[in-house]
């Protein structure tokens, strides 16, 4: 499970996604959903929760258009 967001004025999406890391496809799928054909994902990185008490991680990626 995942959620998109587009941030029309950085033109940046911001995919916060769940434990498992998603693929490549999954992120050309959700740029597409996004209308966006061409985009490089900048950040794969892992976050922690911002409330520390529900210890679990996500990925969140940046992909740039």
């Amino acid at each position: 499970m995942y959620r998109a967001i587009k941030i029309e004025k950085r033109r940046e999406i911001h995919v916060i996604g769940g434990a498992k890391e998603l693929t490549q496809n999954q992120l050309t799928t959700i740029a597409k959903q996004k209308g966006v054909i061409d985009f490089k994902v900048s950040i794969g990185e892992v976050h922690s929760a911002k409330r520390p008490e529900r210890k679990f991680k996500h990925f969140h990626y940046i992909l740039n258009y």
